[in-house]
């Protein structure tokens, strides 16, 4: 999901959020710092000129038994910078695309959970951003249900965000078939929708992300989640 990233910040991913009709003077733009030295992330989110309102830094890992590991990037330093600029710190929890790690971490959701909302108190942070991908139907139920628990065990106010398979196919099996949209908007403030990687390495040449493609995928999305809970993911490379 994350690639070598925008002209401004070669390493970090933005998004724009699909506003209410009437809101159109607003902006939401959030991104992930996952490539760099943690020492670097306060340079980068510098660089963006006070264009972000949330960053998803990468704070937390899997072990292969679906079990919280807290990486070295965590720093509470960092944290206490971003709030002090009004900027959102909703760390990302990932499987790095390993199926089986994120079948072990379904599996594992009670204990998961209790961690996770152990460490927003801890370090002060304003949420999850869930990026556990390359699973299939068969955990779609799981995943609402991991969602629900985190929504139920997270401080009041803290923020839950689930990254999709963009679904421009309405697939309902695989990776696209292992995200329930209605169901898990019930638990999180916003669904991002990763459109992009239409076309990717290994597959033949074409688009990274077509029009008709990214048009797809948040028509989908609206028929099953309203508007202000959608966030676009765009590509930058």
């Amino acid at each position: 999901m994350k690639k070598a990233i925008s002209a401004i910040l070669a390493l970090m991913l933005a998004w724009a959020i699909a506003l209410p009709a009437g809101a159109l003077d607003e902006k939401f733009n959030m991104s992930y710092i996952y490539f760099g030295s943690p020492s670097d992330y306060s340079n980068l989110v510098d660089r963006t000129q006070d264009s972000v309102n949330e960053v998803a830094p990468a704070y937390f890992s899997l072990t292969k038994k679906g079990e919280l590991v807290l990486t070295p990037a965590v720093s509470t330093e960092f944290v206490s910078k971003m709030h002090e600029k009004g900027i959102l710190v909703v760390p990302y929890i990932t499987n790095d695309w390993v199926q089986e790690t994120g079948i072990a971490a379904m599996n594992n959701k009670h204990k998961l959970t209790d961690d996770l909302a152990a460490a927003v108190r801890k370090y002060d942070l304003d949420g999850i951003n869930v990026d556990i991908e390359n699973l299939t139907e068969k955990q779609r139920d799981d995943y609402v249900e991991f969602v629900r628990l985190l929504r139920e065990k997270l401080p009041k106010g803290k923020r839950i965000v689930v990254a999709v398979a963009a679904n421009p196919w309405g697939s309902t099996t695989g990776w696209a078939g292992s995200y329930d949209y209605a169901a898990l908007a019930k638990y999180c403030d916003y669904l991002m929708i990763m459109a992009y990687d239409e076309s990717y390495q290994g597959s033949k040449p074409g688009p990274v992300a077509s029009i008709s493609f990214v048009e797809r995928s948040i028509q989908y999305a609206l028929k099953h989640v309203s508007r202000d809970k959608l966030v676009l993911g765009l590509p930058f490379y």
